[in-house]
């Protein structure tokens, strides 16, 4: 007898001996009901495809095998299937990347660490244009310092950067070297994380956004992450945030007056961040620049620059001019795998700054304030006047209690510390007791804790600031306004002193 053989159909039309197996044609595995042959029920195949004899089945990407039934391990059997810095995970008929803990961007191109600070406060103010100056804004606490001076109100501008003074600054462009940056800034004090031309009228949403942050509001949180960046690149664990002031230019374009927005966001796109932080004493500048939306092209006539004014000659520091502005985005002075952030310290600490940040803190000390305070109830008050002084033996006078001090005024100690260990100091001027500075001067204890007090009379009465701090010490140690003298102290204090000295104590 004859048979077909597999993959074709027997076209005989009756069973009898002579007609089986006697017109074999081949099987149109294709029209079979779909799935008898190839798989699709998890879109295994793309097209079925008819031999003579058999059939071919064309698998969808992530699929292989006759009939497409196995599915393709793309972790391990390609050899990159996702990015760097991401993870792969295998599904039925495809893959998955995910950016790894910490890291964001497209898992199948690459992922990055963000660089971008994003914030839970609500900016103080937002704008969105071309060539905008933003209204002057003021710094919590009125005292920023950058490299030798203090500020107090900043402006931001739309061409990417801010200046710590308040008349505004027109020039649109960037300087290139510090002979232009000097002319350019105008004796303005320039911070620029990019200079130039910058445009947000071409995308939604595009625009600068600006936070200033306090550790005297409730802004803990946009704070903290800001200190433990300075912290962990500085190797400052003792930096704490006083105040920061960040800008966010998002979704922004180079200004072009001959295409259209559409066609600019095609080819550029640029979101940065500078954030100008300090402690009260140290200042840093952290410049964050977004790896996927840094794209832009300046035209070859709008110069670019990156950089910050030093002060008094205004020159500046010029970190990227537009030869080199790219390398902002694929470098960095911190991690080197946090590529796109810089941190740039601008500290300058003069003598009076170094006094007036530890008097201040200093004079936060408030258990100290309360243990002097409980001290002083015990002390000898002084007399209200100088003659009645001079007819206190228990007093000697000591003018170097100040270094300087006129031919009018005479301080006094006592000569020994009282039961209380406390021994009272008393300055008078034209005869009267001085209560309050100039020339008022506090106790001085056997405690240790008076090295402190002597630590913190250094700092706000030295002469570097022109002991313009002196009153946060006295507000710590105030010098007794003798309220609660009487004729009769000075009495019984020269009997105490007659005794003493019979008996050889003094």
């Amino acid at each position: 007898m004859c048979f077909c053989k597999k993959g074709y159909d027997d076209t005989a039309t009756s069973n009898t001996y002579d007609s089986i197996g006697r017109d074999c044609r081949d099987h149109n595995e294709c029209n079979d009901p779909k799935g008898t042959n190839c798989l699709y029920s998890r879109n295994q195949t793309q097209w079925c495809t008819n031999l003579d004899p058999g059939y071919y089945c064309r698998c969808n990407p992530g699929w292989k095998g006759a009939t497409c039934e196995t599915n393709v391990n793309e972790c391990t059997e390609w050899k990159k299937p996702c990015g760097h810095n991401a993870t792969c995970r295998d599904g039925y008929g495809n893959y998955f990347c995910e950016c790894d803990t910490d890291h964001q961007g497209n898992p199948f191109l690459g992922c990055f660490k963000p660089v971008m600070l994003d914030f839970e406060k609500t900016p103080v103010s937002c704008a969105h244009g071309d060539n905008e100056i933003l209204d002057p804004i003021n710094i919590p606490g009125g005292r920023f310092p950058y490299l030798g001076n203090y500020y107090d109100v900043f402006r931001p501008n739309m061409n990417g950067f801010l200046a710590l003074n308040y008349p505004p600054l027109y020039e649109r462009y960037g300087a290139e070297n510090s002979t232009l940056w000097e002319k350019y800034v105008d004796n303005h004090i320039v911070i620029a994380p990019l200079w130039t031309n910058i445009d947000t009228r071409n995308i939604t949403g595009a625009g600068l956004c600006v936070h200033v942050l306090s550790n005297k509001t409730a802004d803990a949180k946009d704070m903290k992450q800001i200190e433990d960046l300075v912290q962990q690149y500085t190797n400052r664990s003792d930096f704490s945030v006083d105040v920061a002031i960040a800008l966010t230019w998002r979704n922004a374009t180079i200004h072009s007056p001959y295409m259209p927005g559409y066609e600019l966001f095609k080819q550029q796109n640029l979101s940065m961040q500078a954030i100008v932080v300090t402690d009260g004493l140290y200042t840093y500048l952290l410049f964050n620049y977004d790896q996927e939306q840094f794209s832009i092209k300046p035209d070859r006539y709008t110069p670019v620059a990156a950089g910050y004014t030093y002060p008094g000659n205004f020159s500046g520091k010029i970190l990227a001019d537009r030869n080199t502005f790219m390398n902002l985005k694929n470098g960095s002075n911190v991690l080197p795998a946090v590529k796109g952030r810089w941190l740039h310290n601008v500290t300058y600490i003069t003598d009076d700054m170094w006094d007036e940040v530890r008097c201040q803190k200093f004079n936060e000390n408030q258990t100290l304030k309360n243990w002097t305070r409980e001290q002083l109830k015990n002390s000898y008050p002084c007399p209200c006047y100088e003659q009645d002084m001079k007819k206190d033996y228990t007093f000697k006078i000591n003018n170097s209690l100040w270094s300087t001090i006129d031919k009018y005024t005479h301080c006094y100690e006592s000569w020994f510390f009282n039961p209380y260990d406390i021994k009272q100091r008393c300055c008078y001027r034209f005869g009267e007791l001085r209560k309050e500075y100039p020339f008022a001067i506090g106790a001085e204890y056997k405690d240790a804790r008076n090295a402190i007090l002597e630590d913190g009379f250094r700092q706000c009465c030295s002469e570097a600031n022109s002991r313009r701090y002196c009153h946060l010490y006295y507000d710590v140690n105030p010098p007794d306004d003798c309220s609660s003298w009487s004729p009769d102290d000075g009495v019984v204090r020269r009997s105490v002193r007659k005794v003493m000295t019979f008996l050889g104590l003094s």
